[in-house]
């Protein structure tokens, strides 16, 4: 089953009294008949079986007694007869049968020779068969691994190739990468020196195309060389002295030597000479002279010496680039060589294994048609000697077969002929006995009959209404199901196995009498609604389960027996952790007041919601029952569409998490809740100690009460616990959340409640008979069971209503009734109304298309120019009516009309 426990068998429909077809129902009984029902049938065989108890062994004793003496005489004749016959066909059977077993004796020795013989060939013909075929195997096997290694070496081969090439590819890449980083040293060096035209033009040379043979041994002699030049050219002097900073370092100091005599000239001032001046002029010419001499010589040399050594360098960097060009595309096209080798080989393998293949194949399917051969040629053989050693054993037996039946033809002819004679008088004599013994009975059978037809089709109409109301879980009804609209005034939770031994205290019937057995039929199980709404299962540890699977199904029949929403599950699983109810937590993806949000299982949730539901009792007693309804029944039928739903408290493993508060506010719940249309639905664990103060004999005092014995629950219940119970199961999973689903849409609709514009709407006499002077009052909706909730204007600080509720909830609605009770109540003269609608005329349009005349302004689409508007003329008409108050000294509309001053409706602004 759903909802953690296993399926449980569904008891076979129950058949009344008989094995005749159960009466169709001529008529729908009442529900509150159906116990009543019952009770009559029960009552009735009560009284046939007790009839039947004490008439049926008197009549019995007396037919026995007189057919007694005559069976034993008969039986004393019959028996001498039966000796004789038996010795007779005794004598026959054994010589039958030593002649019979002799042939077969010797058909089974020729048959096992000729099986041995058979069985020997086919062992041989196998033998050779497995060995050539073996052979031959081996053969495929060896031809194929002389393929496959053929191909490894040649794959291996290849393999070898793509790794040189590879190597080599990767080896002319370093190789290239050195050649161009020494190629740039040099260009940086050049440059550090100064010389980037160098660089530039000897950049620009064209080189011929190198000679091609070893691309890769050439390109390692280019990085040689290179190298090579590279550290020539960095070892080189002129240049170095040849950049401008030396040269500029050499003239400072040339100039510093030359202009000495000038210094000393200017310090000494000797007599005579040239003047330090000449001596200077001179110096500096002399120092550039020598200068430019200098650094003319030195940049040609370093020039020369650059382009000697920088020349090369290009020139094998151009040829290392060719040849790492040519290296690649040697080395690319040998991996493709040896990709196009590889799949050579693999192709030449699959053909070869193919081939082999088919040779293995042809070899195999030889060697097969030959031994199916020798084994066709050698069952034929063994075939016909079988069949010789058959027709042999077939003819004996049968010679043996002939006699014997004769002989046995004799005997039995003899023993007829001797029955025949006594059993004649035999039966004679008891068709005098049993004729009197019909005459007695008759009466009995006729009451017996007569009693049992009335209780079949009592039953039958029984059953039918219950399961119109009360389908099986599999019934097709179920497809096309709709909830109920009334509430039941019974409950199904399963069926009773009514037997005659559980009737009557009177000696037990004889059940092979002619009459038949004591019928023993299943009725249901009812409880009586809502008075015996509440139930306590009480089982230990085996009867748990069970236990859980009840509540489950009651609480199903609760559901779906019900009008939709009228069933409110509180749920306590404090062992399960809400996984046994874990189903009916579909129902609050729709309202999830059904299930009170979720399943409880802590102790302090518990607690509060044993609260919540005593707070409710106290609500629904104070608010809806008073002095004036007995129960919630009582005012549900008054309520009408406002009915108050019923609340059942389903509590698995009780006492488990309940702390002595909780207990007694169960206690509590169970005692009072009824009257409030609150029900317990309980399952106790009797293993677990009860809180201090709690005794389970209170509970039980207010339930129905189920106690787990013998593997079954049984009901303490005075009229129907002598009868064994078998509880109903819960649905399958899947129908269960299907119907659940129906359940919790259903509950959805119904929870908006709709009540009739009939009910609020004045009679048609009194439609414009209403006066607002003192004020207005207009009936919006339902209050309570028997009155109407009411929007009263114009007394003390009631003057003004703001209406707010998300979308939905049924503002516009709400509107609308306000609008039209005041149409229908007050004549335009009483009532003035200004509708602003700002949702795009989708509210009031209807009342400026059908013109209704109390309606001064009717606004829709508006914009807030014109929503201003209004309120300014509505502003415009508070002042006009306060200067035509104080001309008359009063302060309110009634005394303003009172006083004579005319026409002064009410005026309403309705904004939407």
């Amino acid at each position: 089953m759903c909802l953690g426990a296993g399926p449980r068998p569904v008891g076979p429909r129950a058949e009344l009294l008989g094995p005749e077809t159960l009466a169709t129902p001529r008529t729908v009984m009442s529900h509150a008949s159906l116990l009543e029902q019952q009770r009559h049938i029960l009552r009735e065989l009560t009284g046939l079986v007790t009839e039947r108890a004490r008439l049926e062994p008197e009549i019995e004793a007396t037919f026995q007694q007189r057919t007694a003496a005559a069976e034993r005489e008969y039986q004393q004749i019959t028996q001498r007869l039966a000796g004789r016959h038996e010795a007779e066909r005794d004598a026959a059977e054994t010589e039958y049968h030593q002649t019979r077993r002799r042939v077969l004796q010797k058909f089974d020795a020729d048959q096992a020779t000729a099986q041995k013989q058979r069985e020997d060939a086919l062992h041989q013909l196998e033998e050779r068969y497995r060995a050539d075929t073996q052979k031959a195997e081996r053969q495929h096997q060896e031809t194929r691994w002389q393929i496959d290694t053929i191909y490894e070496a040649r794959k291996t081969e290849i393999d070898k190739v793509v790794q040189r090439s590879k190597d080599e590819q990767e080896q002319i890449k370093h190789l290239l990468e050195a050649v161009q980083a020494n190629h740039r040293q040099a260009q940086a060096q050049l440059l550090a020196w100064g010389r980037a035209r160098i660089a530039a033009r000897v950049e620009k040379i064209a080189w011929d195309e190198p000679p091609d043979e070893n691309p890769l041994q050439q390109l390692e002699e280019c990085a040689e060389a290179i190298e090579e030049r590279l550290e020539e050219l960095k070892d080189l002097r002129a240049p170095r002295w040849a950049r401008p900073s030396r040269l500029l370092g050499l003239a400072v100091g040339l100039w510093l030597v030359a202009a000495s005599p000038a210094v000393w000239v200017l310090i000494a001032r000797p007599t005579g000479g040239l003047s330090w001046k000449h001596w200077l002029a001179a110096g500096t010419a002399t120092a550039l002279g020598l200068v430019l001499i200098i650094g003319t010589s030195l940049t040609a040399l370093a020039k020369a010496q650059l382009r000697r050594h920088y020349r090369p360098i290009c020139r094998a960097w151009a040829d290392a680039r060719v040849f790492a060009r040519r290296g690649r595309e040697r080395v690319t096209a040998r991996l493709q060589q040896a990709f196009e080798d590889k799949v050579q080989a693999k192709k030449r393998r699959a053909a070869d294994r193919q081939q082999a293949d088919e040779k293995a194949r042809a070899l195999q399917a030889d060697l097969k048609q030959r031994y199916h051969v020798d084994r066709a040629a050698t069952e034929e053989k063994f075939a016909r000697l079988l069949l010789a050693q058959q027709e042999e054993r077939d003819r004996d037996l049968r010679q043996a077969e002939e006699k014997y039946q004769r002989t046995l033809a004799e005997v039995e002819q003899r023993f007829q002929d001797d029955s025949r004679t006594v059993q004649q008088k035999y039966e004679r004599f008891l068709h005098e006995t049993r004729s009197r013994y019909e005459r007695d009975r008759q009466g009995l059978v006729q009451r017996w009959t007569e009693g049992t037809s009335r209780l079949r089709e009592t039953l039958a109409r029984l059953r039918a209404e219950v399961d119109r109301l009360f389908p099986q879980w599999h019934d097709p009804a179920w497809n096309s199901w709709k909830p109920p609209v009334v509430s039941p005034q019974v409950l199904r939770i399963g069926e009773l196995a009514v037997r005659g031994h559980d009737l009557v205290d009177a000696p037990a019937i004889d059940e092979h009498s002619p009459l038949g057995p004591v019928p023993a039929f299943a009725m249901p199980a009812l409880l009586d609604f809502p008075r015996q709404a509440s139930l306590l299962f009480k089982a230990r540890e085996v009867g748990r389960a069970e236990a859980v699977a009840a509540l489950q199904m009651v609480m199903f029949r609760l559901l779906t027996s019900l009008p939709p929403g009228r069933a409110r599950l509180t749920i306590i699983d404090p062992v399960g952790r809400g996984e046994n109810f874990a189903a009916f937590m579909h129902l609050a993806d729709h309202l999830e007041a059904l299930v009170s949000s979720k399943i409880w299982t802590e102790h302090a949730h518990i607690d509060q919601r044993l609260a919540d539901l005593t707070a409710h009792m106290e609500n629904v007693i104070q608010k809806y029952l008073r002095n004036q309804y007995q129960t919630i029944e009582e005012y549900n039928a008054q309520a009408g569409e406002v009915a108050e739903p019923y609340r059942f408290l389903v509590v698995a493993d009780f006492p488990v998490n309940f702390s002595a508060e909780a207990a007694r506010r169960l206690i509590s719940i169970a005692s009072s809740g009824a009257r409030c249309g609150v029900f317990t639905l309980v399952s106790v664990d009797a293993r677990q100690p009860l809180p201090e103060g709690c005794q389970l004999q209170d509970l039980e005092a207010c339930s129905s009460n189920f106690v787990w014995k013998d593997g079954n629950f049984r009901w303490k219940d005075e009229t129907f616990g002598r009868f064994p119970l078998r509880l109903d199961p819960p649905p399958e999973p899947e129908f269960a959340t299907r119907i659940l689903h129906v359940v919790g849409a259903e509950a959805k609709r119904a929870s908006r409640v709709e009540v009739s514009f009939d009910f609020l709407a004045p009679k048609e006499d009194e439609w414009w008979t209403s006066d607002s002077r003192a004020g207005i009052y207009v009936p919006l909706g339902r209050a309570g069971a028997t009155k109407r909730q009411a929007l009263s204007l114009g007394q003390g600080t009631s003057q003004h209503v703001l209406i707010a509720g998300k979308t939905g909830s049924g503002k516009s609605t709400l509107l609308h009734v306000l609008i039209t009770n005041l149409s229908l109540l007050y004549s335009p003269d009483e009532v003035e109304l200004y509708l602003i609608d700002f949702k795009k005329g989708v509210e009031f349009k209807q009342y400026a298309s059908l013109e209704l005349p109390h309606a001064r302004v009717v606004a829709i689409e508006s914009e807030r120019e014109f929503g201003l508007s209004v309120l300014q003329r509505l502003d415009a008409e508070l002042k006009i009516r306060g200067e035509r108050f104080r001309q008359l000294g009063v302060q309110n509309i009634q005394d303003f009309r009172d006083a004579g001053g005319g026409r002064c409706p009410r005026i309403l602004l309705i904004v939407d």
